[in-house]
């Protein structure tokens, strides 16, 4: 049984159920029963009523937030693995990683209660099997487990018979989840593959067609006339007159503005000087600070910036600004502006609005967390003139992420590329020699030497092992209790005259939006739902961020409200002439394929009408990017089921109408069709298995209070 599960891992759901593993278990080496009590809480075994720490409730089963939390940060890693620099942890991507982690989360404990309920079971014969055979990466990756760096099976099996080892941890997890498996295979017993779904596929793979198209583009409906181009300049004009102050200007802004920041009242912020090209720059840096600059024409649109305030930053010259943006369109008919935005005002609400008081206590840490940590990094610097590898301790030590599983290889660099302490140290250095503990803003570092690849230019390889600078569980504990302090004696005071008593940072916000940051504090999403439900003068408990403890007092609470035209007019225009181009150039596609219907050719009919694009002789794939037209799948599926010199259309594209014709069409010779056959059966798997889950879910009493705790919209 165990060598069948074995050998069908690929299949989706075992490596999701495996991933769980590393996501959610604590292993007993290091953290004991608490985790494991965790961790059978998260697979359901544990059922209550809502508590006040609860996230949600699944069949009658409690998500807490804690547990909660632990599946956002897996969510949060694979996140930031997958996208590497580009990752931002931006209001849209939490909320995504908040919903995958809500849905992992659901998944599990319905389908771990379904395995349950049908009576899949694990055997104590196949649960040491799969113990002994299949160690978690997460243990394999132990100390106590490894020798020279490397698994030690036979430590493993010691550890295993401790009292004290996750055997019993370890039997809890693959208790659940040898019975999801079984459910699994169960399911997908139901999935198979035809040999026409086969057949299909081949031809789909090998099929090439050539074709013709007349497209016609959205943007041909857009362009301006030299009387429109003549009316946003003197709209420009007026509105850089209008702004005598930074208030008329954010209000001119969200009225008139087709920039980002519109609804925000054009406020960009600091720029600094040579980042927003030529002309900008020069207009943002000639224009006096407290006043609104004369309209710039940028490409196709017109500029307007108002500068707030300016300075110096580590010999950058930068200003503080706003920017109204018109772009320029088409003038429309006011009448239909206004028909236009009345059916779509729900799309232009504005969001309810708080202000609040912010005291922030940074987590620093204390002198003895400080002389502790040095400790340590003496400690370890002892193991080394001992005889212990660096790299080793380095594996297994450093808290420096990037180059920990590297041995704290920091590969070659020059000066000026480390902070001065850092850089100070490492070029006093002989190769081969190890430092002194070195502090810097980071943290406590070891550096070693290891080559001098020019003397000449100052380049060199060297690693180290970093121990951060983080303040103890005691050190946090007393800084908790000074915020709660400060908390009850602002509930008979307000916040700002309560905090200076202590000489805590306290700060009064702008408005902000609901659904996003609070302006200054960054990621604190229980708190920012905290406001909206609050009134005016309440104080908030205790949040924590990453980096500080912060009480929350409400100023100010401004209801959600639909915007007036006069509001949001520049918005609404884009919209509206984009859904009118669009409108327009699908009437003018139907009138050209009722000419064609009647005889005419594509050559013919592009030849009257001179707004249309002509593309001679495509060739494609059923799954390729077809030139000109792209993956738009209806006009690029469309030539596959006609016959030669046969038309087809209108179809409507992402920014385009186009008339296909098919020209010809063959088999390609020579394509790699090997396994095809295995990709069908693992996409009938998981549509299989999916369609299941899907159902399986859609039966559950599932009761989200999310929102109470993150301010889900």
């Amino acid at each position: 049984m165990l060598k069948a599960m074995r050998e069908n891992t690929k299949v989706v759901l075992w490596i999701v159920l495996v991933g769980f593993l590393g996501g959610f278990v604590v292993i007993a080496l290091g953290t004991g029963v608490r985790g494991c009590g965790d961790l059978v809480r998260s697979f359901g075994i544990k059922i209550d009523t809502r508590e006040p720490n609860v996230v949600g409730v699944v069949n009658g089963v409690s998500v807490y937030y804690e547990q909660f939390q632990r599946e956002y940060a897996e969510q949060k890693e694979r996140e930031q693995s997958r996208a590497g620099d580009s990752f931002v942890e931006d209001d849209r991507m939490r909320a995504t990683m908040r919903d995958r982690a809500w849905n992992t989360i659901v998944q599990r404990i319905v389908v771990a209660g379904e395995a349950r309920r049908r009576g899949f079971r694990a055997t104590s014969r196949e649960l040491a099997e799969v113990i002994v055979s299949n160690p978690p990466q997460w243990i394999r990756e132990h100390s106590s487990v490894q020798t020279d760096g490397q698994f030690d099976m036979q430590k493993y099996l010691q550890i295993l018979q401790s009292p004290q080892g996750p055997a019993r941890m370890l039997e809890a997890t693959y208790g659940e989840l040898l019975p999801m498996q079984k459910l699994e295979q169960s399911v997908l017993m139901g999935g198979r593959v035809t040999s026409l779904e086969r057949q299909r596929e081949v031809e789909a793979a090998t099929s090439r067609v050539g074709a013709s198209f007349l497209a016609l583009r959205d943007f041909q409906f857009r362009n301006p006339t030299d009387s429109d181009r003549a009316a946003v300049k003197k709209m420009a004009e007026d509105l850089a007159s209008q702004s005598t102050s930074a208030s008329v200007f954010a209000r001119l802004a969200r009225q008139h503005s087709y920039g980002p920041k519109a609804e925000e009242g054009g406020r960009i912020g600091k720029v600094y000087r040579g980042t927003r090209g030529a002309d900008l720059d020069s207009l943002i840096f000639s224009t006096p600070e407290g006043s609104a600059s004369v309209p710039l024409e940028v490409g196709a649109s017109w500029n307007i910036v108002f500068v707030h305030d300016r300075g110096h930053e580590e010999d950058q010259e930068w200003a503080d600004i706003s920017q109204i943006v018109l772009n320029v369109t088409r003038q429309v008919d006011e009448k239909d502006l206004e028909a236009f935005f009345k059916e779509h005002r729900d799309d232009y609400a504005n969001p309810a609005r708080a202000k609040v008081v912010i005291a922030r206590l940074p987590k620093t840490a204390s002198p003895a967390d400080e002389e502790e940590v040095r400790a340590e990094i003496e400690a370890i610097r002892q193991e080394i003139v001992e005889g212990a590898r660096f790299e080793d301790l380095a594996r297994l030590e450093s808290q420096d992420t990037g180059t920990a599983p590297r041995g704290g290889d920091l590969g070659e660099f020059g000066r000026g590329r480390m902070v001065p302490e850092f850089e100070e140290a490492v070029f006093a250095l002989a190769p081969g020699e190890i430092s002194e503990p070195v502090l810097t803003q980071f943290g406590w570092h070891l550096i070693r030497l290891d080559s001098i690849i020019s003397a000449k230019e100052s380049v060199i390889k060297a690693r180290h092992i970093l121990l951060k600078l983080e303040p103890a569980r005691a050190t946090l504990d007393s800084l908790h209790e000074i915020m709660e302090d400060l908390a009850e004696r602002a509930r008979s005071q307000d916040l700002i005259r309560a905090a200076q008593r202590d000489s805590i940072d306290a700060s009064e916000s702008p408005l902000f939006p609901k659904g996003s940051y609070i302006p200054g504090v960054g990621q604190l999403s229980d708190g920012a739902a905290w406001v909206f439900r609050s009134s005016p003068g309440d104080v908030s408990r205790v949040f924590e961020t990453e980096s500080d403890f912060v009480v929350l007092q409400t100023i100010e609470r401004i209801d959600e409200r639909h915007a007036e035209l006069s509001e949001v007019r520049g918005r609404v225009l884009m919209a509206y002439l984009k859904d009118h181009s669009a409108t327009l150039a699908d009437r003018r596609m139907e009138e050209v394929a009722r000419r064609i219907a009647e005889g005419a050719s594509l050559e013919v009919a592009a030849q009257e009408d001179t707004l249309l694009e002509v593309l001679n002789d495509v060739r494609f794939g059923r799954r390729d990017y077809a030139a000109g037209v792209g993956r738009d799948v209806e006009a690029v599926g469309a030539p596959f089921g006609l016959q030669d010199s046969a038309y087809a259309g209108p179809f409507r594209g992402s920014q385009a109408v186009f008339i296909v014709r098919r020209d010809t069409a063959w088999a390609e010779a020579g394509v790699d069709t090997t396994g095809l056959g295995q990709r069908l059966e693992d996409e009938a798997a998981q549509r299989t298995y999916g369609a299941w889950l899907d159902w399986i879910i859609e039966q559950a009493v599932i009761m989200d209070y999310r929102e109470d705790f993150f301010g889900l919209s």
